[in-house]
């Protein structure tokens, strides 16, 4: 079913939503704070880039990255990874974290759906790179966690 058909059942299944990063423009790579998921066994990550100012055609892209952190080493490493070219603006990414082998919804215009994992740390942060220096990108980052 469309990520737009999803009924209130579904959503409760939910318990915590984070907001990880508010809308605001970039124009260098960043990341979140760390956040504590401890406790959360699922979560879906949404990312809406709605907007790209002083793009080069065919030359700007923004990638993200979900990152666990090691409680030992305290180093991260990448859980869920993705890129968005200035060709597909506005785009927003859904990345689902479905214990099923389904296959995943069929995605509605200007929408990405990707397959994510189950979660496997306590500690995450949201970590972006752009290609270029000069176009400011703009977004919003959010997840939905599910467990306890």
């Amino acid at each position: 079913m469309p990520y737009t058909e999803l009924n209130a059942q579904q959503i409760s299944l939910f318990s915590k939503e984070v907001t990880l990063a508010a809308s605001a423009g970039v124009t260098v790579g960043g990341n979140t704070a760390d956040f504590d998921f401890t406790g959360y066994h699922c979560a879906n990550l949404i990312v809406d880039v709605t907007a790209i100012a002083g793009a080069t055609v065919g030359a700007d892209d923004i990638t993200f990255f979900l990152e666990a952190k090691d409680s030992v080493s305290g180093k991260y490493y990448t859980h869920v990874t993705f890129t968005v070219t200035e060709a597909v603006i506005p785009e927003t990414i859904v990345v689902f974290c479905d214990e099923s082998t389904a296959a995943l919804p069929t995605a509605p215009t200007n929408f990405t759906f990707q397959q994510g994992h189950p979660l496997s740390a306590r500690t995450y942060r949201l970590r972006w790179t752009v290609a270029t220096s000069g176009p400011t990108w703009t977004f919003s980052a959010g997840i939905m966690l599910k467990g306890q």
